[in-house]
């Protein structure tokens, strides 16, 4: 990456570790996997998207984690 290598960086990165760090999907998909992640865990969480993300696809995205 120091070398403005971007290209190759997901490549090396196993699926495995991107499923531990990060949540990818539909808002309903998002939601209950971060719902099942917090599950007794916690009580609040907080949503930082990587992209704009629409208003119908958040109030979704709520719907879901809040079950």
């Amino acid at each position: 990456v120091a070398e403005g290598r971007w290209a190759e960086l997901a490549s090396r990165v196993p699926d495995d570790l991107l499923d531990r760090i990060a949540i990818i999907g539909t808002p309903e998909e998002v939601g209950a996997n971060i719902r099942r992640r917090a599950e007794g865990v916690a009580d609040s969480v907080c949503l930082a998207a990587s992209m704009p993300i629409s208003h119908e696809d958040l109030a979704d995205l709520v719907t879901a984690v809040s079950g």
